[in-house]
């Protein structure tokens, strides 16, 4: 009985740090969601075969800050578990949310390697995507890289992290849902229709090489009729392809230049779609 005893004042002298650890863990889970969604959909941090393991300690890393000022809140009044789950999917949807504009010039670069490999006749080699969305293409992983290359060069990787802290500030951990505007349908097919257009643009300089190429086969043909010309011209442009490679870098570092500035003003993009919290109460 003794022992029984002293174990129960043990676990009543320990119930306050219990209390505490339980607030701090609470808010740990709620403020990791948000992070998560944003890595996981972006193609930065999906397409280098990142495990979820260095996500998750990335993610912790992001929301450092935040951490003591959600427990302290959650020392006033607790969510339910109930609340707290609808909590946890409203912040995963708006990290998603979030990270959707952020990956539409990456996944334009995924778009061009398509139909440059689509033109040129090399659909056949495909790498695997480590997301889980499909096979991609070889020049677009190429293309991708690139890209990942010039932001991190430029060191606009914190562009991320200001665009989550700054989401924060506009739709709170614990507030209430934010509504999707009457335009929210018009922004995601302006958004795609964004991303289809930049593709094009992106892949017409190597798409006029190579039809230029294929009427000089042309041209060829009609001069020397003995050349197969359906044979080599698969090779022709090819060969066209990784001539002008190295040119058409400059132009990808322009388009690079300026979808560096527009990424900052993703949050400006969202905001007439998602409105936030109009009580600004917690949800309970």
């Amino acid at each position: 009985m003794t022992t029984i005893a002293a174990q129960h004042d043990l676990l009543t002298q320990m119930q306050p740090v219990l209390q505490i650890a339980r607030r701090w863990v609470i808010a740990y889970a709620i403020l990791l969601a948000r992070p998560m969604a944003l890595l996981s959909i972006n193609p930065i941090f999906s397409r280098i075969e990142l495990s979820n393991l260095l996500k998750g300690a990335i993610a912790t890393g992001l929301i450092f800050p935040m951490w003591p000022v959600v427990a302290t809140v959650l020392q006033q009044e607790e969510p339910s578990t109930f609340s707290l789950l609808l909590i946890v999917i409203k912040e995963a949807l708006i990290g998603a949310a979030v990270g959707f504009p952020l990956g539409l010039p990456f996944w334009a670069m995924l778009a061009v390697g398509d139909i440059v490999d689509q033109q040129r006749g090399a659909t056949q080699g495909r790498l695997n995507d480590p997301a889980g969305f499909g096979d991609a293409s070889v020049t677009g992983t190429l293309l991708l890289l690139c890209a990942i290359m010039i932001l991190v060069s430029g060191g606009r990787l914190d562009v991320i992290a200001d665009t989550l802290y700054t989401s924060w500030s506009i739709w709170r951990p614990l507030e209430m849902l934010p509504l999707p505007g009457r335009s929210a349908a018009m922004l995601i097919l302006h958004l795609l229709d964004q991303l289809e257009a930049v593709a094009l643009s992106l892949a017409m300089p190597l798409i006029l090489v190579m039809m230029l190429s294929d009427a000089t086969m042309l041209l060829i043909a009609r001069i020397a009729p003995q050349l197969r010309i359906d044979d080599l011209s698969l090779g022709v442009r090819n060969l066209v392809f990784f001539i002008f490679l190295p040119l058409y870098a400059g132009f990808l570092l322009l388009y690079g230049a300026r979808s560096e500035g527009r990424l900052d003003q993703i949050l400006q993009v969202l905001a007439p779609v998602l409105a936030p919290s109009a009580t600004g109460h917690a949800v309970r």
